[in-house]
């Protein structure tokens, strides 16, 4: 196990780095969509582009993985998403920034399946489990902290724009210079929705919902807490609350589906996020707290099918 970690060092570190270059992202450009006067459903279009890049990346980048390499691919991702960063300071209109949003999803879905696969290939059936959570730790750890850094967002510096574009433009160089061999990688076979339908359909209802939440959380989170009066230190942390409740639930949660019938527990769990949803919805600003324990409580649950 000892010697799987530190083979994957690099993999680790450049997956915290651009966590945290996400964190900021997804507070910081719903806070300045916020404060440029866009609508609700102008910004929520803008920041779904995230969503339909990781969807054209998850189909698009495992050839071209299969044909470059890790390191080559990785590298070439982390610059355009890095880039598309800065682009965000020289584009302000609602469109540019949707087709941004559409390359940063890209990149970061094609980013993932550079580091998942690398792992997979270094585990072994007694080690999987263990590096797979901590590669889920340190998403979650990453995702927070950045959250957490685009509370000092003041609305009119560039700051956080230009530490988003150095962190994920760092997290390259340890994987560039590892002396570890990239595994061999090729190009998984497509399959039908047909056919993941008969092989488990409850599976694809559950993460296409949970697909939806996680779109809505992250796409328009900040913009609800902008509009129930929160400042933007507080919309920090509502955001997040949601990484620290699937930080702390996810595997006391996942131990409860191994004891009892998932489908039950799935259930549990559905009635469980909406009622915490019921109960945010009807909390405020002077209820802060309270806020962010159900937020957390919410995040947990939702994220966690």
């Amino acid at each position: 196990m000892i010697r799987s970690l530190i083979s994957t060092w690099p993999l680790f570190f450049g997956l915290a780095l651009i966590m945290i270059g996400n964190g900021i992202q997804i507070v910081l450009l719903g806070l300045r969509a916020s404060a440029s006067g866009y609508s609700n459903l102008i910004t929520g279009i803008m920041m779904g582009g995230y969503f339909l890049g990781i969807f054209i990346g998850s189909m698009v980048v495992p050839n071209t993985l299969s044909k470059v390499g890790h390191i080559r691919t990785f590298g070439a991702l982390a610059a355009i998403a890095s880039a598309s960063i800065l682009m965000h300071l020289i584009l302000s209109d609602p469109i540019s920034w949707s087709i941004l949003r559409v390359f940063t999803g890209f990149c970061y879905a094609g980013m993932y399946i550079v580091v998942e696969s690398w792992l997979n290939e270094k585990a072994t059936n007694e080690t999987r489990g263990q590096i797979l959570s901590i590669y889920m730790i340190i998403t979650m750890t990453g995702l927070g902290v950045g959250q957490l850094i685009s509370g000092f967002d003041d609305g009119i510096s560039y700051n956080l724009f230009l530490i988003a574009s150095v962190l994920i433009s760092l997290a390259v160089v340890p994987i560039l210079i590892t002396a570890a061999k990239a595994p061999d990688f090729e190009a998984p076979e497509m399959i039908s929705i047909r056919r993941l339908i008969q092989i488990s359909p409850l599976a694809l209802v559950g993460l296409f919902v949970t697909g939806i939440v996680v779109a809505m959380l992250f796409g328009i989170g900040a913009v609800y807490a902008k509009n129930i009066g929160l400042n933007t230190l507080q919309t920090s942390l509502f955001m997040a609350s949601t990484t620290v409740g699937v930080f702390c639930l996810q595997y006391p949660l996942g131990k409860i589906s191994d004891k009892f019938d998932r489908r039950s527990v799935i259930l549990g769990i559905c009635l469980s996020a909406a009622i915490f949803a019921l109960i945010l919805s009807l909390l405020g600003k002077n209820n802060f707290i309270f806020l962010l324990l159900f937020m957390s409580l919410y995040g947990g649950t939702s994220l966690a099918l």
